[in-house]
């Protein structure tokens, strides 16, 4: 009932490129033809499948698109140039360092270390702070509850939103994903970080250990938390 997750930003900055991207953006009536930045959290396939960017090759788009620039970790862009030839989908690979700025499609993007594992040797697992104007966002998933040196990091920032994952619902404490808890302790963390008036919603249910949307958004609205849905629009 739920499609993997991913966020489009100003029509032109996606996070994660997950199988079933072309679904989602059909039914939700989402055109992908400006994209100009990729940010991708990490390998697993939920997250990054690049064999989707194969259709911004000739032999799928008839029309012109702009470069787009892949950022990620260094660990994951051989992957990307084993699934398809990268030159033909015009794609330019960025690999990216934690806490470093960098330039994205009008953006300012700060990638920060994720409480995650992935099955790649030497790979970070990212998060990313987004910034426009003067409006700023947390994009937090996959995660668990962060170590003491990223929350130190973001007590620099203030943010006009978070949006955190909830993979493990009512699942027992696991260390790289967060549950119903984790995110209600995160959530009063944040406190401290977030604007007035700033939005702070979930994403990210796993089909086990989380209910339906009226199921999980009963535990959890009462506490000021915002539920996504596929298709959710969010201004800020």
């Amino acid at each position: 009932m739920r499609k993997r997750s991913s966020i489009l930003i100003d029509r032109e900055l996606l996070i994660d490129i997950p199988p079933d991207l072309y679904w989602s953006s059909v039914s939700h009536s989402v055109k992908l033809a400006s994209l100009r930045s990729l940010l991708v959290t990490h390998s697993h396939s939920d997250h990054f499948y690049p064999q989707i960017l194969e259709y911004r090759g000739p032999s799928f788009s008839f029309i012109h698109l702009p470069m787009l620039a892949l950022f990620g970790d260094r660990a994951i862009m051989s992957l990307v140039g084993s699934a398809f030839a990268v030159g033909k989908a015009r794609l330019r690979l960025r690999p990216v360092s934690p806490y470093r700025q960098y330039r994205a499609a009008g953006h300012w993007i700060v990638p920060i270390p994720a409480n995650h594992k992935t099955d790649i040797r030497g790979e970070t697992a990212l998060n990313y702070i987004i910034e426009r104007g003067r409006r700023t966002i947390l994009y937090a998933s996959d995660t668990g509850l962060y170590c003491n040196e990223v929350l130190d990091y973001l007590r620099k920032w203030r943010f006009d939103a978070i949006i955190i994952e909830c993979t493990m619902g009512h699942s027992p404490h696991y260390t790289h994903h967060m549950n119903y808890e984790s995110v209600l302790a995160f959530h009063q963390w944040a406190k401290g970080v977030i604007k007035e008036g700033g939005r702070f919603i979930t994403t990210h249910f796993a089909h086990d250990g989380c209910g339906t949307y009226p199921e999980v958004s009963a535990i959890l609205r009462p506490h000021g938390i915002a539920v996504a849905y596929d298709g959710l629009r969010v201004r800020i």
